[in-house]
Order: structure tokens, then C-alpha cells, then sequence
């Protein structure tokens, strides 16, 4: 009798745990189905370059999805991922329908307190909120806002070395088991594809007259090459610099 329970018992739990895991699969399954259908939100550039001569700047946002609309949510955060009041967007609310692209555009109203010498980093984030269709409304169906996330530059003026000469101008040093990247520039560099030797760094954004320390553990050393990110998205030529 005593084995019968134990046999029933681990019945049960067995049975438990196969309908958790096929809920789960159902689950991953309708999410996984929403995040490649919400993917038809597209913004039109990569990172917004906020030229502080202008009285504002343009972001495109189309729908590529024929049969889905949405709910549009913009705003401006800082690194620390806060709103802030420095810029607005407008318009901060919109309705999106299939194949529709509309224009945000994003206004400086706070610029004079802003750093005069170097740019200043801020984000874009556009969310899509998807609508419930007639024929789902009353299933249990996921519904899962999607948020684009870019980079605003803000560039307070144009500075007398070019962002193309500034792209060169990185400095590397090597201390024990760290690797320091310094950037004498009053912009914001992003590094990509950093050959150290035979060695590879990640990628990393360098913040305007600052320096940057990576992990050099396996102790990389000798001929260094890196590439970086232009005002467009795209990556520059390979860039020598030197020897650690």
C-alpha cells in the first residue's frame, strides 16, 4: 500500500511538472511570436546628433507592420536612465498605424546650462505599445512594450577639432593588468573592434577629456588597431595607434 501512495505521489509530481513546463513553453512561445511582430517599429538612424546652432532636431519612426498599430511613447532620459527637462520631444503621444511613418522631433529648452566645452550624452527612447485586435481581445494573450533606446549627442557647438581628426586622437597605455584609454577630445568616442597584439577588446564608449580602464588580465600587449562609431552609425577606417 505504502509503495501504491509513493507510486501515485511521483505520478502527480511528474505530472505537475510537465504541465508547468508545457505552460512555460506557451508561454516563451506567445513572447517570443510578440517580439518579432513588435519588431516592425523601426527608427530611422541609430543615434541623434544634436547640433546646438539649431533650434531642433528630426527623428523618423515608422510602423513596417501593415496589420498592427501602436500606442507611441517618447521621452529623453540621461545616462542615469531619469527623465529630464533639458529636452523636449514632440509629440510625446501618438497613435501609429500599419505602414505609417511619422517625424519626432526634439527640442533643446535648456541649453544654456549645458557644457559649452565638450557634449553631453542623453538618450531617446521611443516605446511601442501594441493594440489588442478584435479577434484577441478577450484571450489571454501577452502584450509587451517594446523600447528603442538611442543615443542624443548634444553638441554644443562645432569644435575646432573635426569628429573624423578627433577619432585619432585616442591614447593607450598599459599599467600592470589594465589597459587605459584616454580621450583628449570634447566628444564622445565609441571603440570598436580593438586589436591589443594577438589580443581583442571589448567594445566601450569614451566619455569627452577622460580616461577609461579595461581588464587586461591575459596581458595583451603590442601593435594596437581599433575602429569607431561616426555621427551616421557607421564605422570609420582602421585607426593605428601605436604600441603598448
Amino acid at each position: 500500500m505504502l509503495q501504491l501512495l509513493n507510486t501515485v505521489a511521483t505520478f502527480s509530481k511528474r505530472s505537475v511538472l510537465k504541465i508547468k513546463i508545457l505552460h512555460l513553453c506557451s508561454l516563451l512561445i506567445v513572447v517570443l511570436t510578440s517580439v518579432n511582430t513588435y519588431a516592425g517599429i523601426a527608427l530611422g538612424q541609430t543615434r541623434v546628433i544634436y547640433d546646438g546652432s539649431k533650434k531642433e532636431v528630426e527623428l523618423s519612426v515608422s510602423n513596417n507592420n501593415k496589420d498592427s498599430n501602436y500606442l507611441i511613447q517618447s521621452y529623453i532620459t540621461k545616462s542615469n536612465n531619469k527623465k529630464t527637462n533639458d529636452f523636449i520631444i514632440t509629440p510625446p503621444l501618438f497613435v501609429m498605424k500599419g505602414k505609417e511613418e511619422n517625424l519626432l522631433r526634439i527640442v533643446g529648452v535648456n541649453k544654456e546650462s549645458l557644457a559649452k566645452d565638450r557634449e553631453s550624452l542623453y538618450w531617446v527612447n521611443v516605446k511601442a505599445i501594441p493594440s489588442l485586435s478584435e479577434k484577441d481581445k478577450g484571450k489571454n494573450i501577452i502584450q509587451i512594450a517594446i523600447n528603442n533606446r538611442i543615443k542624443l549627442f548634444y553638441r554644443p557647438h562645432k569644435f575646432k577639432i573635426t569628429p573624423i581628426k578627433a577619432q585619432s586622437m585616442i591614447k593607450f597605455s598599459r599599467s600592470r593588468d589594465k589597459i587605459t584609454i584616454s580621450n583628449p577630445t570634447p566628444y564622445y568616442i565609441t571603440i570598436i573592434n580593438m586589436d591589443v597584439g594577438k589580443g581583442k577588446l571589448e567594445p566601450t564608449m569614451v566619455a569627452p577629456y577622460s580616461e577609461h580602464k579595461i581588464d587586461n588580465k591575459k596581458n595583451y600587449r603590442g601593435k594596437i588597431t581599433y575602429q569607431t562609431i561616426n555621427d551616421y552609425g557607421g564605422t570609420s577606417d582602421v585607426i593605428k595607434a601605436g604600441s603598448i
